[in-house]
C-alpha cells in the first residue's frame, strides 16, 4: 500500500464521512471525519498541535465504537486509486508514521 508521505497519524484526518455511510471520502484537506456536524478542520490542528489519532480527544469519546467498525469502514484515499482501503488496514499504516515533536 503506498502511503503519501504527507498523512499525520490520523486515519481520519483529510477525510469527509458523509451521512449514513460506511465509506470515507478524501478531501485533499484538513478535513476531520470524525467532525460529523461541521465537516470541519482538525481539532487538534487548529490547537496548533500535530494531528495524531493516538492523543485525539475526540477519539476518545468515541474508541469503542470505531474499534467495532473497523472492519467495515472503507476509505479511499487519493493515493490508492478507487479500490479503497478498510479503516483497520489504513489505521495501521498511518499510525506507523514516527510522532513529531511538539
Amino acid at each position: 500500500m503506498a502511503l503519501s508521505s504527507n498523512r499525520p497519524r490520523c486515519p481520519f484526518y483529510g477525510f469527509h464521512w458523509p451521512e449514513k455511510s460506511r465509506s470515507l471520502r478524501d478531501t485533499g484537506a484538513n478535513e476531520c471525519a470524525l467532525d460529523f456536524d461541521g465537516n470541519g478542520p482538525c481539532s487538534m490542528e487548529a490547537q496548533g498541535r500535530a494531528p495524531d489519532f493516538d492523543l485525539c480527544p475526540l477519539v476518545a469519546a468515541i474508541r469503542p465504537l470505531l474499534e467495532a467498525a473497523k472492519s467495515n469502514v472503507v476509505l479511499f484515499p487519493a493515493e490508492l486509486g478507487p479500490e479503497g482501503v478498510r479503516l483497520e488496514a489504513w489505521t495501521r499504516q498511518v499510525m506507523q508514521r514516527t510522532r513529531k515533536a511538539r
